[in-house]
This record gives structure tokens, sequence and C-alpha cells, in this order.
């Protein structure tokens, strides 16, 4: 299964100097008149140890066992 994330911050740790970054999960698909949408929950972010542009949009795979 993929997932999608988009990057909404990136910064630099004061403490450590390590490069984070802020991403959220993005829900892409078609509205009831075929139009495309996608839009991030925001309240569901995730902060990782890597450095992402802003607005990058990121995909994952996942596997469930």
């Amino acid at each position: 299964m993929k997932k999608d994330y988009l990057c909404i911050a990136h910064w630099v740790d004061k403490e450590t100097g390590v490069t984070k970054s802020r991403i959220a999960p993005l829900n892409k698909g078609t509205n009831k008149t075929g139009k495309p949408y996608a839009m991030t929950d925001t309240d569901k972010a995730e902060i990782h140890d890597a450095s992402y542009n802003i607005g990058q949009v990121l995909t994952f795979s996942m596997s469930l066992e």
C-alpha cells in the first residue's frame, strides 16, 4: 500500500543540529462531479529527522503484516 504525505515545515533543531521536517498525510480523490481534490490533515502531522522541501509530496510504501 502506498501513502502520500505533504511536507508542511522544515527546520534545524537548535540543540542537536539535526534537520527536521513536519509531514502530514495527503488524501487525494475525485469528488462527485469528477473533479480531482487533495487535502491534508495537519492534526495528524509527524516530525521526521530529514530535510524535505516545503510543499514536496512524498510517497511511502507500507506493508501490513
